[in-house]
């Protein structure tokens, strides 16, 4: 057996060693997982170039050992969180599967390599496909693309300001109840009529910010806190809150400054620390976010439940 046949083996197997520490959040587990797809990638740009020398090129088998090449970088970048493969994923990888599944049911070409190689390619694509699995690789469609609030654990928060009406008082409990089953149209429509009878009441500004976040419309909920914020700037719940929304709208030094300001306001809630761990990661700033996730961890946060929290602190600690 030739040597690059050989490295082309090992890399094919330390691929899915990698995965299988990265789901025991082993360290170096990623870094396995990307030489095993580097390796497969080199070996398959290695045997275009040799296909071309000869003097009846295989059009299918070229074709294969093509898309293995294009996708490769593609699904390193999913699983690695870069957002380069996003767009070129879209096109790639319906038609890198339906090639496999069509050549692996007719037969058509490609020897034990491609064939291989292609089924371990077909296995790492099931997770993009929104399904929580080894440490959630980025899905097939980019959740930000068509969810940008993207919060799936919301925390209740209780808000003491009273009305002036008790007519406005029914709207916000109906606007709230439908928020909460998830009617969020319903729930802006009841908010603005809420507002338009007291439009100085932070509870209405502040659930009116939470149903625009959740329909992505995050520049409308960043003004309602905006005003919330007006008419009371001690609230620590306002900051976290728009906090967040910056974040999602990479504004990282307005994202800092709030959570910062939330802090200052209540410094014994875990999660505005959980919150700003993140945005000092997204901003390369890795001691702070892990010492931010420590100070959670200190308040009562348990880590093992925020699985990103997690990741970013056995990569950087």
């Amino acid at each position: 057996m030739r040597i690059a046949d050989i490295l082309f083996f090992i890399s094919l197997g330390i691929a899915p060693v990698g995965i299988i520490l990265r789901i025991n959040d082993n360290a170096g587990g990623s870094t396995l997982f990307a030489f095993g797809l580097l390796g497969i990638f080199i070996y398959f740009i290695a045997s275009i170039i040799k296909s071309f020398k000869k003097k009846n090129v295989d059009k299918i088998d070229l074709l294969l050992k093509s898309l293995i090449v294009v996708i490769t970088p593609i699904i390193l970048s999913k699983y690695l969180y870069y957002n380069f493969g996003d767009y070129l994923g879209l096109i790639i990888i319906p038609f890198f599967l339906i090639s496999t599944f069509i050549n692996l049911i007719f037969k058509l070409r490609g020897s034990i390599k491609i064939t291989l190689t292609s089924i371990l390619i077909c296995l790492l694509i099931v997770p993009l496909f929104d399904i929580d699995f080894n440490n959630d690789p980025r899905n097939f469609v980019p959740r930000k693309w068509y969810d940008r609030y993207n919060v799936d654990k919301a925390h209740v928060i209780e808000l003491s300001y009273y009305f002036k009406f008790k007519e406005t008082e029914s709207l916000s409990n109906k606007a709230f109840e439908a928020k909460d089953q998830k009617d969020y149209f319903k729930s802006i429509h009841l908010f603005k009529q809420a507002i338009s009878i007291e439009p100085d009441n932070p509870t209405l500004r502040f659930g009116m910010s939470e149903s625009y976040a959740y329909v992505n419309e995050l520049e409308l909920a960043k003004i309602e806190l905006d005003t919330a914020i007006i008419i009371d700037n001690k609230n620590d719940y306002f900051y976290n809150n728009r906090g967040l929304l910056y974040y999602k709208l990479s504004e990282n030094g307005n994202a800092i400054l709030d959570f910062k300001k939330a802090i200052e306001l209540d410094s014994t809630q875990y999660l505005y620390y959980c919150n700003i761990a993140l945005v000092f990661n997204d901003a390369s700033e890795y001691d702070e976010a892990c010492r931010m996730i420590d100070k959670a961890e200190e308040l009562g946060a348990n880590i093992d439940e925020y699985k990103l929290l997690k990741k970013i602190r056995n990569k950087h600690r």
